[in-house]
């Protein structure tokens, strides 16, 4: 089986299941993430939703809104240990 790119996670905030309990699914494309966790969303009531993207290590859609490239750009360059005014590539 090959890994999908992105994860969604969807629960309720008073009651999260929590890590990896939120799954609803792996995706090949974050349109296709954000569909299932709407879908979720509205058929059972819950009010979370989160994408991650396995390929940088972060989330990248979170209650209805994606991360701006600097917001993603801040996060990697805090979670990888870089200065945000040196260049990388990740």
């Amino acid at each position: 089986m090959l890994m999908k790119k992105y994860i969604a996670f969807s629960g309720t905030r008073y009651q999260p299941s929590g890590g990896a309990n939120d799954i609803i699914g792996y995706f090949d494309t974050v349109e296709d993430a954000i569909t299932e966790i709407e879908k979720n969303t509205r058929d059972w009531e819950l009010d979370f939703g989160h994408v991650y993207d396995t390929q940088i290590g972060l989330i990248v859609w979170e209650d209805g809104k994606p991360l701006s490239n600097e917001e993603i750009t801040r996060k990697l360059h805090e979670k990888y240990g870089v200065s945000p005014d040196q260049p990388t590539n990740l």
